[in-house]
């Protein structure tokens, strides 16, 4: 079936509408053909998942798989429809939000967890639950106490970009999303509690003002604390 979000094409230029995952089909997008490259991905994540299933095998074979911290990461996947969009070059939630599922020791069991970290935060998480000091001493997660303290630890804000044509900062529910393409802005913004999808943006609505003038406030003091070569383009 096509995603929640399917669209037939982009409503707006986001900078990267013309790179190859855009042309590998034809736009706007035609529901048929859309269906048959997700049932091929489909093929491929059941392909994936057999190859993982061989490594927990041969770990409980070998007698090692209770005492395993495994952690299982991946890349950003396509979009396929989603926002109109093909490829993952892009800010929303589908694309930036990848999958993180853990198991072993010191893991809670059969828990799923909502709160954001960054992928630069695993490390960390894996030095508290295997007890190890960190070899230069820092720990990035947001909590000083244990692996999961109260089953739960958490980023305030999660600051992402593309290239330089897009930034995003969420705070909470709230994710503002900053396009410049050829000089020429726009924004976009969310409530992920009430819109997961990102399907409804916000940012014509006045009522949000305010709200935009302080999340926008926020990614500048994030695009600064990071370095962002690219602050002045968004914020001249």
């Amino acid at each position: 079936s096509l995603p929640e979000n399917f669209l037939p094409e982009h409503s707006f230029d986001n900078g990267e509408l013309y790179i190859r995952d855009e042309k590998l089909l034809p736009k706007p997008l035609e529901a048929g053909t859309l269906k048959r490259e997700i049932a091929a991905y489909y093929g491929m994540i059941s392909h994936h998942d057999e190859q993982i299933g061989k490594v927990l095998t041969c770990l409980e074979e070998n007698g090692e798989f209770s005492n395993t911290i495994i952690v299982y990461l991946s890349d950003h996947g396509l979009a396929l429809g989603k926002h109109g969009l093909l490829g993952k070059q892009n800010l929303y939630e589908h694309s930036i939000r990848v999958p993180l599922i853990l198991t072993g020791p010191g893991v809670p069991k059969n828990s799923v967890h909502e709160e954001c970290i960054y992928s630069m935060d695993l490390p960390s998480l894996l030095y508290r639950l295997s007890e190890c000091p960190s070899p230069d001493g820092k720990d990035s997660l947001p909590s000083p106490q244990s692996a999961f303290p109260d089953s739960t630890f958490s980023r305030k804000t999660i600051f992402a970009l593309y290239k330089d044509v897009q930034r995003s900062i969420r705070i909470g529910d709230w994710k503002l999303i900053l396009y410049v393409v050829e000089n020429e802005k726009c924004l976009q913004l969310f409530n992920l509690k009430e819109d997961p999808f990102e399907l409804q943006d916000l940012a014509a609505n006045p009522v949000y003002s305010n709200l935009i003038s302080q999340l926008t406030k926020q990614l500048r003091n994030a695009q600064e604390s990071n370095g962002d070569p690219c602050l002045k383009k968004f914020h001249p």
